[in-house]
């Protein structure tokens, strides 16, 4: 069995896991300390090989499960930070050890990140994305002059969505700055925006009244994500995290 990591945050006293939390594999989520950890504590769950080496819809009913782990967390009013999904280690101890050599990273990123909640906001354009135009056949008389002026247009259409939403984002930023702790931007395929806030707690419900307040006819709609725990903010830029479950090697398996 192997040591599934959660997430790690500061204690509370007592120790406030709730009781008969489970996680992937149907195991109990249990409180990782020691001494050379404290004032860190992590959680963790026991899972077997059979566990580890799920795919498809089995390994997205456990990213489901790791994500409930880590919102009973931040249900205790403390700000956990969550680890990536599908880390494990061989045991309690090799867990316990790894992240005693990053007490210090840890330390840190729970002091930026504490007595915070995650928010997202996804801008939409409203206008539909435009499609791009079909190439003509080359037989038609003037094709090519048309199908780059077609391009050109469709080009220019992008453009002209992207900005719009750019700008909508851009007031979102200038209209929460003064609440939030930092941000994150990212643009889909299709042109969706999204931006992350980390948001002290007790600014949220301003941040929320703030965000609702879009103009009705803007050029773009603001979707308020679900409150969560810092996943965007959470840094874990260290390679000995353990073992990446989607694909362990039959050399992880044997250590076992």
């Amino acid at each position: 069995m192997a040591s599934y990591l959660y997430c790690v945050l500061q204690p509370a006293r007592p120790e406030a896991v709730p009781p008969a939390l489970q996680g992937i594999g149907a195991t109990t989520v249990r409180v990782l300390s020691s001494p050379a950890l404290d004032p860190l504590e992590a959680w963790v769950g026991s899972v077997s090989d059979h566990e580890l080496r799920a795919a498809g819809e089995a390994r997205a009913a456990q990213a489901l499960l790791h994500n409930e782990v880590v919102n009973a967390a931040l249900a205790t009013g403390r700000t956990p930070l969550p680890a990536r999904f599908g880390v494990y280690f061989a045991d309690d101890a090799a867990c316990a050890n790894a992240l005693v050599a990053h007490r210090e990273e840890l330390l840190q990123a729970l002091n930026r990140v504490a007595g915070t909640v995650e928010c997202s906001v996804l801008i939409v354009p409203r206008e539909a994305s435009p499609q791009k135009p079909r190439r003509p056949s080359r037989s038609e008389a003037g094709a090519g002059r048309r199908y780059l002026e077609a391009l050109r247009e469709h080009a220019d259409a992008k453009e002209r969505r992207r900005t719009l939403v750019s700008a909508e984002a851009d007031r979102v930023s200038e209209a929460v700055g003064q609440l939030v702790r930092a941000e994150g931007r990212s643009t889909d395929s299709r042109g969706i925006l999204s931006l992350v806030h980390l948001v002290p707690r007790n600014a949220l419900a301003e941040y929320i009244a703030v965000i609702s307040l879009a103009k009705a006819d803007a050029p773009a709609r603001r979707i308020l994500g679900a409150v969560r725990a810092p996943y965007s903010f959470a840094v874990w830029n260290w390679t000995d995290t353990g073992h990446d479950s989607s694909s362990p090697s039959d050399d992880d398996r044997a250590r076992r």
